[in-house]
């Protein structure tokens, strides 16, 4: 009988030091799988989203506008204006949203002074304005172009029709050529009126005209009535950026 007490001591001793070490390496080894596990989900996710571009999104969705946003955002904006015959719609400098203006440059990458240059073209500086087809305050930005922004409400606000008006701007870098940032008769990085066209009349403004008209886009194309008002905009907006400059009151 003590023989077999002792035996059993024994047995207990070198099962329990077993039975640690087991339940510890397979909780070690359980650990190890769920730390690879979450690795190798998170590297599929990051490479998923890392390669993922505005084609995978619908169109005219907010998603779709991240995504081509991404594709142009630069630290520094390089404009070429080109030239205009157009007069600046504007005698005095308005300063009091210099800051908005700052803010919505910095975050967008558009230059300051066509943001504001803009502006004067488009309200002169009431945040109040609506056009007669709906369009609405200081950039007069049309309420469904400004939920696309990701601004659905409260466009009469300075600061929230300022950065929609600029991040619609931005994405006229991508979009202004129907659609696209060129085609054969327009190419946004040679002249900025191309996007300042857009921004009036809507990129399809900047398909090619017809018949002899062909080679230019169709707001160029002097028979078209219908864009004669894009026309002088365009003019109007390069006025008063150059305007802006002349007198140092850009930002």
């Amino acid at each position: 009988m003590i023989l077999k007490i002792s035996w059993l001591k024994k047995l207990q001793k070198n099962v329990k030091p077993t039975l640690t070490y087991g339940v510890l390496s397979l909780s070690l080894l359980w650990g190890l799988v769920l730390l690879y596990s979450a690795f190798t989900s998170n590297l599929l996710f990051f490479n998923r989203h890392k390669n993922t571009g505005p084609e995978v999104y619908p169109k005219n969705t907010q998603e779709y506008t991240e995504a081509l946003l991404e594709q142009h955002i630069e630290s520094v904006e390089s404009l070429i204006m080109g030239t205009h015959n157009g007069k600046p719609n504007f005698k005095d400098n308005l300063s009091k949203y210099d800051d908005l203006f700052k803010d919505a440059s910095k975050k967008y990458k558009v230059d300051c002074t066509l943001i504001k240059a803009t502006m004067f073209a488009e309200s002169r500086g009431n945040p109040k304005i609506r056009s007669g087809v709906g369009a609405i305050g200081l950039m007069q930005l049309m309420p469904r172009t400004a939920r696309v922004m990701g601004y659905p409400s409260n466009l009469t606000d300075p600061r929230t029709n300022i950065m929609a008006g600029t991040k619609y701007m931005a994405l006229l870098k991508e979009k202004a050529c129907y659609e696209k940032p060129a085609n054969n008769v327009c190419d946004v990085k040679k002249d900025v009126k191309y996007r300042l066209a857009a921004y009036n009349g809507g990129p399809k403004c900047n398909q090619p005209g017809d018949g002899s008209c062909a080679v230019r886009t169709a707001w160029e194309c002097l028979h078209y009535d219908a864009y004669g008002q894009t026309r002088s905009y365009v003019n109007k907006v390069k006025a008063n950026y150059q305007e802006l400059k002349k007198k140092d009151w850009g930002c």
